[in-house]
């Protein structure tokens, strides 16, 4: 199903369910006792994290600390199947449930009555609704039939009464602060330094490496990763195309690295798009022609990552790997890596950003074109990253 589609069901029909099912807890909680939190025989936790591979890494420090909270309970994931892979390798995560959309109405219906069904057989204690302010997601929750159901609440937003417990979002944290802070109501102790679980590729890493470094010829070369792309659910974060060009023949010309490009099958387009303006043996185009555990391994063995904001940047970053990355549109306060060795390039103009998580990522652009990344010149990239391969 197309994105812009489904925002504008999630706006329009999902406030008249999230209506409707507020009715209707409001109505069951005059005839039934709350249970609270702390008299829970806590056995089945579960994640509702739909969009974005990124996010997903971004919430596993909540995870890890759930579940050493509660190290009897098995914790449940709830994404769409498009994500199945990255949550497979998150070592907390016991079973996965996932919903398809891309089998069109049809097919979205009949997946979306199944993880209801399934919710509902684990019998739940507990749902984190880690989603930041889709109604379609406290929907789910409240479907979910858990005893208590955690999510973000914010004035900007209303999803009815379909949590039993709102927690501020702060756009002034990191947003793995922000999933974090969603466990504060069960006790856990703050923590200030928050780091990404790294996933495990789903085969035998010791193994498998040098298999996949000598196919593509990169056994015994140094070499950096680049992805220009931004992912589906906001287009607008990408540096410009020149400027990726113009980057990739300054390191060929003045370094012995080779170059790989990254993405997905959706995104080799403009990759292609790229490359066949360098036309350089040393630049190999690796775009939707690897699962996600042959992503890891190849980001892992980078010597760094320039990215775009998107997932490929927050994958780096959970295995280590040092990064450069572009802002503009999004802020960097919510999702920047800025600690060594990583570097953000944000130009904090005047309408920047202008993309809202309580506005379901819309962009807005104020001067119609993206000044906020067209002012990250090429010059200044490349004299960060001469100083990182130094």
């Amino acid at each position: 199903m197309n994105f812009q589609i489904m925002k504008l069901i999630d706006k329009y029909a999902g406030w008249f369910l999230c209506t409707l099912f507020s009715v209707l807890e409001l109505f069951f909680k005059t005839f039934h006792k709350p249970v609270k939190l702390d008299a829970l025989n806590v056995k089945n936790i579960l994640f509702i994290k739909f969009w974005g591979m990124g996010s997903i890494l971004l919430s596993t420090p909540l995870l890890k600390a759930v579940k050493e909270k509660y190290p009897d309970s098995k914790i449940h994931y709830l994404t769409l199947s498009r994500n199945r892979e990255i949550v497979q390798m998150l070592e907390p995560v016991d079973n996965i449930i996932t919903l398809n959309i891309d089998k069109g109405i049809s097919g979205f219906i009949v997946s979306f009555f199944g993880i209801v069904y399934q919710m509902r057989s684990l019998k739940l204690d507990i749902v984190f609704d880690i989603e930041f302010f889709t109604r379609f997601s406290a929907i789910v929750t409240y479907l979910s039939g858990a005893k208590e159901r955690i999510g973000f609440k914010a004035w900007e937003v209303w999803r009815g009464h379909l949590h039993t417990i709102g927690v501020p979002f702060n756009r002034y944290w990191h947003v793995t602060q922000n999933f974090y802070n969603l466990a504060s109501v069960l006790g856990i102790p703050e923590n200030k330094n928050l780091e990404l679980l790294e996933p495990k590729p789903l085969f035998n890493e010791v193994v498998e490496t040098p298999v996949l470094l000598g196919r593509h010829k990169l056994i015994s070369k140094e070499y950096i990763c680049i992805n220009p792309n931004a992912g589906e659910l906001a287009l607008s974060r990408k540096w410009p195309k020149t400027n990726f060009i113009e980057l990739t023949k300054l390191i060929l010309t003045n370094t012995n690295y080779t170059v790989v490009y990254v993405g997905s099958k959706k995104e080799r387009i403009n990759s292609d798009a790229i490359l066949s303006e360098i036309n350089d043996p040393r630049v190999i185009n690796m775009s939707g022609e690897m699962t996600i555990s042959e992503l890891i391994i190849i980001i892992k063995n980078a010597k760094m990552l320039v990215s775009n904001d998107s997932g490929p940047l927050h994958l780096a970053v959970a295995l280590k790997t040092p990064t450069i990355s572009f802002f503009g549109p999004e802020t960097p306060v919510l999702y920047g890596h800025s600690k060594e060795p990583h570097t953000v390039f944000f130009k904090n103009i005047d309408c920047s950003p202008c993309i809202n998580v309580h506005e379901d990522k819309t962009f807005y652009c104020h001067k119609n074109y993206p000044l906020c990344l067209e002012e990250i010149k090429v010059q200044e990239v490349w004299e960060t990253l001469k100083k990182h391969l130094n």
